[in-house]
């Protein structure tokens, strides 16, 4: 116990997975996540899960006071849509020298609001899925809105909250995107 209280890599590291159908719950000390895996079941359902689990994970007193909370969305543009970083809004070149078509990976921190965003892009990715086995290849967009938790009462604000870091989230996303990327995505709204 003092191992995992005491070393800084895994302090947040989940100890007990639970994995359903559609969605896994990770659980540490200092920790609880829930992932959803590919195909994404949309926001609606996103957000109905997590706000049913939210009370029980609760009611286990497994979770002592919230310090933080994220929403992370990993996202890979395939390479069918995307060759090179040209299908984001993102400028990247060393002296004369473009980055679009070389392999990069950046790494940012965007405070924006009550949130910190903490943007990857990288090209060429190629992911698989821990659930499914399924790869992805392309461009990785991953964006990782944190909100730091001040407040005595986390739970009672915690769905606004959530509802909030999903909208500053996805504007972000699709603010990187360019519209001729954006429409060979057919995003649902």
């Amino acid at each position: 116990q003092n191992i995992l209280e005491n070393e800084p890599s895994l302090r947040y590291a989940p100890q007990v997975s639970l994995v359903a159908d559609d969605y896994s719950v990770q659980i540490g000390n200092h920790v609880a996540s829930v992932s959803f895996g590919r195909p994404y079941p949309g926001w609606k359902n996103t957000s109905e899960t997590i706000l049913k689990l939210a009370p029980i994970l609760k009611s286990t007193n497994m979770l002592g006071e919230v310090e933080r909370f994220s929403l992370r969305y990993t996202d890979v543009i395939p390479d069918d849509d995307v060759r090179t970083l040209d299908g984001l809004v993102v400028n990247l070149q060393l002296g004369e020298i473009s980055l679009s078509d070389k392999t990069t990976h950046l790494r940012t921190e965007l405070p924006q609001g009550e949130f910190l965003h903490i943007i990857q892009i990288g090209r060429p990715a190629d992911l698989i899925s821990q659930r499914t086995g399924e790869r992805s290849k392309g461009t990785l967009v991953d964006i990782d809105t944190i909100a730091v938790c001040a407040e005595d009462d986390f739970w009672s604000g915690f769905p606004s909250r959530l509802e909030r870091a999903h909208d500053a989230s996805k504007t972000l996303f699709f603010s990187l995107l360019t519209l001729e990327t954006e429409a060979s995505l057919e995003p649902e709204y």
